[in-house]
Order: C-alpha cells, then structure tokens, then sequence
C-alpha cells in the first residue's frame, strides 16, 4: 500500500487530525489541541500527514524544530492502520526530512496499558536510541530518545522551551 507524507493542509485535515489525536492518546498525556494550532502558527511546529491512496488520514506526527534539531512531539497512528509499519514510514520520513539534524522524542508507555519498554523498543528497532535523560511532569516521567548523533543539552533546553 503507498502512502504520501506531508503537511497536513486545511480545516478537515486538522479535524481529522484531531479525531485521531483524541483516539490515540490518553487525555492526561493530551495538551489541547488549541494549544497545538497555534504553536504551530509560530516558525518552526508543524502538523504532518500520512495520506493513503484514497486520501484518508491514516497517521499523524507533530515536530518542533530548531535550527540543529527536530523534536517529535506526538506520533500516532490510525487504530485500524495499526501493524502496517506506519509509523517506522513516518520515522524514516521525519529522518530524510530533517536532514543532519538529531531527532528527539519522549516516550510514554502507560497509554493502554502498554508497557514502556514495547514502545521504547519500537523506536530502537528504528535506530533510535537511549540517552539517559528524562522529561518530568505532575503525570510522570518520560524517557528521551535520539537519532542523529550524540545529544546536545542545551539543544534539548531550545526545543523544550519552544514546546513547553
């Protein structure tokens, strides 16, 4: 099955996006949407789309970016597109996109149940790795992952204060 990657692009998208958003994360692990839409108005946040053939949403990733890095802040993918790779096709895509820049992520693996080191496992298998630092807030602690080379500290303070 093909897919395109992109930005997403105009009202239904953003509210299928937020369809989607709402199903995959649980609600204290949710900033609104709002939130959301207008870091996005700002440089450097960005709403991207994976579009079947058919032009259905079928996942969504939202990245911060800064000059030397890329921090993905949500991934999620279609219930029902579930176990079709999608989410390593977004992964490459965010890599090629990003270029040489690290990529960031922080993992949450209390959502349904699931338990961390599955979701983390996932992202190793993608060639992203550990790097011993954490995300806290009053919901609990979230491990940080890269790709692209060892991390920067004050690259991840830059990206945190854009996103936080």
């Amino acid at each position: 099955m093909e897919f395109l990657f992109r930005k997403l692009n105009g009202r239904s998208e953003i509210k299928d996006a937020k369809r989607l958003y709402r199903e995959a994360f649980p609600k204290r692990v949710r900033v609104p949407f709002i939130e959301l839409l207008v870091l996005e108005r700002g440089d450097g946040a960005s709403f991207w789309g994976l579009f079947d053939k058919n032009r259905a949403l079928s996942a969504i990733a939202y990245t911060v970016e800064i000059d030397s890095a890329l921090f993905l802040y949500y991934l999620a993918v279609d219930e029902k597109m579930r176990g079709k790779s999608l989410g390593t096709s977004i992964l490459r895509s965010l890599k090629t996109i990003s270029g040489n820049k690290r990529l960031y992520l922080s993992v949450d693996g209390k959502d349904d149940g699931r338990p961390e080191d599955r979701i983390i496992d996932f992202y190793l298998k993608s060639g992203i790795g550990r790097i011993g630092l954490s995300l806290y807030d009053k919901t609990g602690e979230y491990p940080l992952l890269s790709f692209g080379g060892e991390y920067d500290e004050s690259e991840i303070n830059r990206l945190m204060e854009r996103v936080y």
